[in-house]
């Protein structure tokens, strides 16, 4: 049975696929979406992983264009707040015409984290035991980068664990299988 996920996030256009079929990669414009204007890299790729594709060598690249805009989104909010930007300025949309609620931006950041987290489930949940003990190490960090980023923004945005905490419920066992109770516990899950 074949169960297919397209997934664009943070630059890297991914096709997260469980069947038994053999997979390829290969590099693929596509949209691209990331936590701050300008975060994610230039480069995407399409990469089918299915348990006989889904080795260190094809998922290590992925982590990797994960791990990249990460790490700039977490320089550009570091940024906002030692700016002292005001929550307003904050919250104003992508072309600067309205100021969007904390609700919104909290079901931005749900999205996002619900999109990351899920694909991140599917290849631990294809991967054989002998690739989780790699893997799991990878993906704890990229968690610990989202961890920092949400802790900086949640400081800066007054009421915005309160909206995005019920939004989250269906990644708590993917934060919980790769221990990353550091960031259950930070969103109150």
């Amino acid at each position: 049975m074949l169960c297919c996920q397209s997934v664009t996030h943070y630059g890297v256009d991914m096709l997260v696929s469980n069947s038994d079929r053999s997979g390829s990669l290969g590099a693929a414009p596509g949209p691209r979406r990331g936590l701050h204007r300008g975060a994610c890299g230039t480069g995407g790729f399409i990469v089918y992983l299915n348990s006989g594709n889904a080795t260190q060598a094809n998922i290590t690249p992925i982590i990797s264009q994960i791990s990249a805009p990460l790490n700039n989104a977490l320089g550009s909010v570091n940024g906002l707040k030692s700016q002292g930007v005001s929550q307003n300025e904050l919250l104003l949309s992508e072309d600067g015409s309205e100021i969007l609620s904390v609700g919104a931006l909290a079901a931005l950041i749900a999205a996002d984290l619900v999109l990351l987290f899920k694909a991140i489930g599917v290849v631990l949940a294809i991967v054989g035991a002998d690739l989780l003990a790699i893997l799991i190490p990878l993906l704890y960090a990229v968690g610990i980068l989202v961890y920092k980023i949400l802790f900086v923004v949640l400081g800066l945005v007054s009421g915005l664990l309160f909206a995005l905490t019920p939004l989250l419920s269906s990644i708590v066992g993917v934060l919980d299988t790769l221990g990353l109770t550091v960031l259950l516990l930070l969103l109150a899950l």
